[in-house]
């Protein structure tokens, strides 16, 4: 079956949103169809749908038992996802977007078969639904507050957090967005990594430029990491979650974290280094 988005000539780069007064804000790695995962870190960590948000670096689905589940969370009023490479590919499969990075087939070779079996979540939706909402999706988020951060799934190293304001809610040809939702090329420039003490993980931080000026420490995925690596402002945040769900390996985890809690850590850990 072949769907056809109603939104596919452009994206949302980036959508602002207010500091969070009520609650906390958290933000989660990959979870890639993890969904019973994610729901028992947010009970481990006391997460409140009714203060608390869960802002995602994006790829929901494939590689893990329950993506449409996870397309699912695009409905809750809590939750905020950023578009990712995985999105990216179902939506140029189903023929809602052109990219130069990848084909339509490439969805299907990097997990999609979930889609052939499963045409609807627990709560009645059907694909067509959901993937309206994935096609809605920006490909960044700038936080605002005293303690401000960013959510992307690969980098947005080009722009500072003045940039990011300029483009709030304003649309961008998919095809620009391919970069910020595929490239690697920010961690791995990662140079002289430390260890330091994040809350209860040790992460990696690079020591000749931890972070950049002018933009705020943002979040992102994409690349699996065993330990958390900091680099240009940039938390790279990927677990590797469907390894754990999928074959046992108890290397790789779901990781999410708690802004506040995280930005004090790295302030703490960036003195010491």
């Amino acid at each position: 079956m072949r769907i056809q988005a109603k939104h596919s000539s452009d994206v949302t780069f980036c959508k602002v949103l207010p500091e969070n007064i009520k609650g906390r804000d958290f933000i989660v790695g990959d979870i890639h169809g993890c969904l019973d995962l994610l729901l028992a870190k947010l009970q481990a960590v006391g997460f409140d749908e009714q203060k608390d948000r869960l802002f995602s670096v994006g790829d929901l689905i494939d590689r893990g038992p329950q993506s449409i589940e996870c397309l699912g969370l695009l409905r809750k009023p809590w939750f905020y996802a950023c578009l990712a490479n995985h999105e990216a590919m179902m939506l140029c499969y189903y023929g809602a977007y052109s990219s130069y990075y990848h084909s339509p087939q490439d969805f299907i070779r990097n997990g999609g078969q979930w889609s052939f079996e499963q045409q609807g979540d627990d709560l009645g939706g059907n694909l067509f639904d959901l993937l309206e909402l994935v096609a809605q999706l920006p490909v960044a988020y700038h936080v605002q507050g005293a303690l401000p951060f960013n959510v992307c799934h690969a980098n947005i190293i080009d722009y500072s957090d003045e940039k990011l304001k300029e483009y709030d809610g304003k649309k961008i040809a998919r095809a620009s967005a391919d970069d910020i939702v595929w490239s690697r090329d920010v961690i791995y420039a990662t140079k002289n990594p430390v260890e330091a003490q994040l809350g209860d993980r040790v992460a990696l931080i690079d020591s000749t430029e931890p972070m950049r000026d002018g933009l705020s420490l943002t979040y992102a995925g994409h690349t699996p990491v065993k330990k958390c690596v900091l680099t240009k402002s940039h938390l790279h945040i990927d677990m590797g979650a469907y390894q754990l769900v999928t074959k046992g390996n108890g290397d790789f985890d779901l990781c999410i974290v708690e802004n506040a809690a995280t930005q004090s850590a790295i302030k703490a850990a960036l003195e010491t280094i």
